[in-house]
């Protein structure tokens, strides 16, 4: 494991011994803000640490050992309980449900304990998504057989869903990119008594996670989502409140403003997104400049009245 130093550098990071490991996957497990670790293993036993911050790692104590020959592990809250479940696939695919004090528990129930991928073959990828847009997520596992003998079907499985509640976010970079990739989603809501905060990385995802795209979040028994906050890659840092669940949401990035002196400004956003700029001398009262129309890439704007001015304020809304 490496650690990036933000200047172009790594600096390795020392984690506890573990045996050989195909796949990692990061979620955060016990909702501290921090990005916890599953690395998949096919010799025998995978390893599951717990994030301590300032880059350090220990084992986590689950409760469970997780055995068998595992190709891959992928997070994700099956259940939309709040807490993230963990799926493991290989010769022995297996589903653990997160009981939200730090322990896990194996599902045995249900098609997906009692579906083996076949003599000689083994499950690779899985995949989750919300392929029906009910706001569960459901799952695909890619099997196959290394020796080429075995004709081997993939699974799909269907979320038959429960009363928990629910949060999809689709974000919109304009100053960052399209998709968001590098953005955390974080939620806060009031379950079951208590105000707990989640989080989700938006990421293109690898061979055996897929993409993270969307950031999904199960809430149990919330009636809203207290804050929605986004920090975008660009640094901007985007907050909204008292957000209605069970709904795909679709966050557009805010645009950016860079001040080139002499009352000049760059906008800095897509092409083909408009917005009323607006100016102020003390915060309180804004006049309209005028609305944007950015035919070309982060175009430059004049406020001929600057000059007059000891200092300016500016916003931008969309339009």
């Amino acid at each position: 494991m490496y650690h990036n130093n933000g200047q172009g550098c790594f600096t390795a990071v020392s984690i506890p011994p573990t045996r050989r490991a195909l796949a990692g996957a990061w979620g955060d497990y016990d909702n501290d803000g921090r990005l916890d670790l599953c690395a998949a293993s096919p010799v025998s036993i995978s390893h599951f640490y717990r994030n301590l911050g300032e880059g350090l790692l220990e084992p986590a104590k689950t409760g469970v050992t997780i055995q068998g020959v595992h190709n891959s592990a992928v997070w994700a809250d099956y259940d939309n309980d709040g807490w993230l479940d963990l799926f493991l696939t290989g010769i022995d695919k297996a589903l653990y449900r997160n009981l939200g004090n730090g322990t896990l528990s194996q599902v045995h129930i249900g098609s997906i304990a009692a579906e083996p991928p076949g003599a000689g073959a083994a499950t690779y990828n899985g995949l989750w998504f919300d392929y029906n847009n009910d706001g569960f997520l459901d799952l695909y596992i890619t099997a196959g057989d290394d020796n080429g003998i075995t004709r081997t079907p993939s699974f799909m499985y269907r979320n038959n869903g429960n009363s928990n509640t629910w949060l999809r976010i689709k974000l919109v970079g304009t100053v960052s990119n399209r998709d968001g990739v590098g953005a955390k989603v974080r939620v806060q809501a009031r379950r079951y008594g208590r105000s707990h905060w989640q989080r989700r990385d938006i990421s293109g995802g690898d061979v055996y996670n897929g993409h993270h795209l969307i950031a999904h979040f199960g809430l149990g028994n919330a009636v809203r989502a207290d804050l929605v906050r986004i920090e975008w890659p660009s640094g901007t840092v985007q907050e909204l409140r008292n957000v209605p669940l069970n709904q795909m949401l679709t966050v557009t990035e805010p645009p950016a403003l860079e001040a080139l002196g002499e009352g000049r400004l760059r906008l800095l956003c897509w092409q083909r997104q408009n917005y009323e700029l607006e100016v102020s001398d003390d915060l309180d009262t804004w006049t309209s400049l005028g609305v944007v129309a950015t035919d070309v890439n982060r175009p430059v704007v004049l406020d001929p009245g600057a000059a007059q001015r000891p200092y300016r304020f500016y916003r931008t809304k969309g339009q």
